[in-house]
Parts: structure tokens; C-alpha cells; sequence
């Protein structure tokens, strides 16, 4: 049984005020991504303002988007997060890339943003997601109580977090690191076409620690970091993989 590769997703908490879409930043951005085939689009976002005296107001912000032609690469700015992620758009259709290739190309990215603005980042997070094609699992990843034995299950989920300590170029972060299982029957593009799939997804979510905000992270250690993270992803994607089998 093939797994499908479905997502890679990094997020870089931080500050993006300055990356608004205005002329001069829309031009910037068309001719860095021109050949890598992104379109900006303009999103609007709307949060809550809490004042230095606890009134509360909501404001809308304008944020820049990319995609490109398939939908397959975004690269999105909002508040305090810019989130790089690539998705298998059209299963069966879409040339999914290799989960290293994702990060160099993340890397390659980021090199161009900080050609213009400037960027370190205070918390790192790591999502991938997969689908196997496999609904009669529940037996390996729950323990049903007697009422459910027997029965067909109709859904089902297996929720797991852990903090690990990493140890990259002689620094040492902690993260959260979550494997969340469960068993999906949905339309989903596949082969030019909405299909149903009924199987398996596995999301796996690798992030630093939400109480430490210190501007640590940056170009020159951003890919070791998470270099460090894939092997976790790794080891958490094939003990799942092999339980599946």
C-alpha cells in the first residue's frame, strides 16, 4: 500500500508588518516569483484590537497571497505568520516533490523575501499530512468499548502529543510534536475529478514552544533547524507506515 504524500507546510511566526500590497512590494515580489510561476492576490484579514485600556475593536488587514497556476504552491503573509506549504492539488495529476526538496525550496524562498525585508522568526512549525487508502484499521489504533465491537465504524481518531528537546549547530530548542491519525470518507480531487476516498490521513505537527517568543531563528540556522525537525517527521511517518501495513 502506497501512502500519498498530500501536504508540506512550514510557518514562520514573526513580525510582517511591512509586507503590505502596495505597488512597490507587489513589484518586487512579480519579478522575484515570475519564473516560479506565483500569482499575488490581496486577503483580507480581520482580528481583534485589545487597546492599552482594554476596549476591543476589530480591524481589517490587507495581506499579500501567492499561488500559483494549479494551486499546488502559497506562500501567505498575515499578522504575525507567513505560511509556505505545497499540496498535492490534484491527486493522480499533481507531481508531488520530495519532502527535502520542500525544504530547500522553503529555504530558497525565504532567501528572496530577506532580500527586501529583513526577517527572524520566533516560532517554527512543521505540518505534513498523508492519505493510504486503508479503512479497516480501527482494531490497530483504538480500543473500542463493547457496544462498538462488530459494528461497522464509521469514523474514528488517534490523537498523540509529546515535547521533544532538539539539539541543532550545538543549540537546543523544545518542541510539541503531535501525530494525529484518523479515518476520512470525502471528496477529494483526484484525476480531474471529485472522488470519494475512504481511508486513512495522517497529520503530523512539529512546533516550538508557544511561551518562547525570542527572535532566534534566522537563515543561517533556519535549515539546520529543520533538518533536525524531518528526522522526527521521519521516524513518527514510518512507525505509523509500518503499523499500517
Amino acid at each position: 500500500m502506497e501512502p500519498i504524500n498530500l501536504r508540506y507546510q512550514v510557518s514562520l511566526f514573526g513580525n510582517y508588518d511591512d509586507v503590505v500590497p502596495n505597488s512597490e512590494n507587489m513589484k518586487f515580489f512579480v519579478e522575484k516569483f515570475e519564473s516560479r510561476g506565483l500569482i499575488p492576490t490581496q486577503a483580507l484579514e480581520e482580528a481583534i484590537d485589545i487597546s492599552h485600556d482594554g476596549q476591543a475593536s476589530k480591524k481589517t488587514m490587507q495581506h499579500l497571497t501567492f499561488f500559483d497556476s494549479e494551486k499546488k504552491w502559497q506562500i501567505q503573509f498575515r499578522d504575525n505568520i507567513l505560511g509556505i506549504s505545497f499540496v498535492n492539488a490534484n491527486i493522480g495529476k499533481t507531481e508531488m516533490i520530495s519532502i527535502d526538496f520542500f525544504i530547500s525550496e522553503v529555504i530558497n524562498i525565504l532567501g528572496i523575501i530577506n532580500e527586501k525585508f529583513k526577517k527572524t522568526y520566533k516560532r517554527v512549525g512543521f505540518v505534513t499530512q498523508y492519505l493510504f487508502k486503508n479503512d479497516n484499521l480501527s482494531d490497530k489504533f483504538i480500543n473500542a468499548i463493547d457496544f462498538f465491537q462488530n459494528k461497522q465504524i464509521l469514523g474514528w481518531s488517534s490523537n498523540i502529543a509529546s515535547r521533544e528537546k532538539l539539539i541543532y549547530e550545538d543549540k537546543e530548542e523544545f518542541v510539541n510534536v503531535t501525530s494525529f491519525l484518523s479515518f476520512i470518507h470525502q471528496s477529494l480531487q483526484m484525476n480531474d475529478k471529485n472522488t470519494m476516498f475512504k481511508g486513512i490521513v495522517l497529520n503530523i505537527d512539529i512546533n516550538t514552544l508557544h511561551e518562547n517568543v525570542n527572535y532566534r531563528f534566522s537563515d543561517s540556522n533556519l535549515k539546520s533547524f529543520l533538518q533536525k525537525i524531518l528526522e522526527n517527521e521521519n521516524v513518527i511517518f514510518k512507525q505509523t507506515f509500518d503499523k499500517i501495513i
